[in-house]
């Protein structure tokens, strides 16, 4: 329903109990930053379900060219929440701490840090100019914008 016309394009095959599948994400807000200016694509991939429930965040380049980002010691899973020109990607991964963010760039990840005891929320924007723009909670659970520039990262 609704939609703008086009070319439908699968990034992976539909999943089955020996397969892996893959999806973007699915905010609360509705505010999606998944797909970038030059057709790169922010998502996850899913294991088969057969090998457990740990979706790892994946990228996607224009001509379909999946790049999976392995899980960091600690991390239950992970997703790439935003992306921007050049491959580079924001990944919120959940942890028995609770989730972090980092920025995903040629393949090396980078923490985006907050303050002690602030949580991350949602990612809303990755600007081709290397801004991050997204929500976090302080301590006392207020929600506050942030803004991290990655430029030159």
């Amino acid at each position: 329903m609704g939609g703008v016309p086009g070319q439908d394009i699968r990034l992976e095959p539909d999943g089955t109990a020996e397969t892996a599948w893959g999806s973007l994400g699915c905010p609360s807000n509705g505010v999606f930053d998944n797909l970038a200016v030059d057709g790169g694509v922010a998502g996850v991939l899913h294991p088969p379900s057969s090998a457990g429930s740990a979706g790892q965040a994946a990228y996607w380049d224009a001509n379909g060219v999946r790049t999976l980002v392995p899980l960091e010691a600690g991390e239950q899973s992970s997703a790439g929440v935003a992306v921007a020109t050049r491959g580079r990607m924001v990944i919120r991964a959940e942890t028995a701490a609770g989730p972090t963010l980092s920025l995903w760039r040629n393949g090396t990840r980078t923490p985006l840090t907050l303050p002690a005891g602030w949580t991350p929320g949602q990612v809303t924007e990755f600007t081709d100019t290397g801004l991050v723009l997204g929500m976090a909670s302080d301590p006392a659970g207020t929600s506050r914008p942030v803004v991290w520039n990655v430029a030159g990262r």
